[in-house]
């Protein structure tokens, strides 16, 4: 068992699905033990980290908020949508990177077609018991292996120049020093908004970024997708190079993208899709 699933002084215990998700489970035709606060306990002391379910109540975690992205409810408006008009002439194949739990996954899936693919990734000893997939905690250390990892299934022969790939980023803000290199170094690869939400039903009616309402740290759902240019750049072998910004726009010089510290303070109005 990886040793990152198992920090010193681990103390953790099961998060609880808010009321829409746990309804939402129980609809499918999900046994709600499997990701209930029973599974969980056994799931965590079993697998570390990758046993809990990363979100806690009303949106104030990552993955719950992705979960009412991917399947919104009927009076909600997502821009850009999960599932774009490119659904109708395009089969789609969908990669998870730490599905943990499988709690993520198990909720994509239902949206499928039958062409459509999902694969689920986490550790392997892990995934020899769970293989339904929306788990990813971070340590500082996996910065650059994740950014690599993304570069690598954005390029060809994954990816071919000017593809449509999107890559879709959870994410609660939980310690800005430690996490801003990870993001000063995927904006100089990666051109990335956050996900606005609108209430049809509302007489407001105005778009709002998505997890704004968040009483807790800010949750962002962000999509990204490369920069044209950069399929030209060579990405350097070594992690702090790559953070350091080493290969982007061609050059071996250091450098980092602002395009995050500048999402935390703009307007709505400037991160207004086109």
């Amino acid at each position: 068992m990886s040793v990152l699933n198992f920090p010193e002084h681990l103390n953790i215990s099961p998060s609880k699905y808010p009321a829409r998700e746990l309804q939402l489970a129980l609809d499918d035709g999900f046994d709600s033990g499997i990701f209930g606060n029973d599974a969980q306990r056994l799931a965590i002391q079993t697998y570390g980290i990758a046993g809990r379910i990363w979100k806690e109540l009303e949106l104030k975690e990552a993955a719950y908020s992705l979960n009412v992205y991917i399947d919104p409810s009927l009076n909600l408006e997502f821009e850009p949508p999960f599932i774009g008009s490119s659904r109708h002439v395009q089969d789609l194949v969908i990669l998870e990177l730490g599905s943990g739990t499988g709690f993520t996954t198990s909720r994509i899936a239902k949206l499928l077609k039958h062409r459509d693919i999902i694969i689920a990734t986490d550790l392997p000893e892990f995934l020899r018991k769970s293989v339904q997939g929306g788990n990813q905690i971070y340590f500082p250390e996996l910065f650059a292996p994740l950014l690599r990892t993304l570069l690598q299934l954005t390029s060809p022969p994954f990816n071919p120049e000017g593809g449509n790939e999107a890559v879709i980023i959870s994410y609660k803000l939980r310690s800005l020093s430690k996490e801003t290199p990870f993001w000063s170094s995927f904006g100089l690869w990666f051109e990335f908004k956050p996900v606005l939400v609108k209430d049809i039903t509302s007489n407001r009616g105005e778009w709002d970024r998505f997890g704004s309402s968040s009483s807790a740290d800010p949750v962002f759902v962000f999509v990204g997708h490369r920069r044209p240019e950069s399929f030209s750049w060579e990405v350097p072998s070594d992690d702090s190079d790559l953070l350091g910004g080493r290969g982007a726009w061609g050059n071996d010089s250091l450098k980092s993208d602002d395009t995050f510290e500048t999402l935390l303070f703009m307007s709505l109005d400037d991160i207004m899709y086109e």
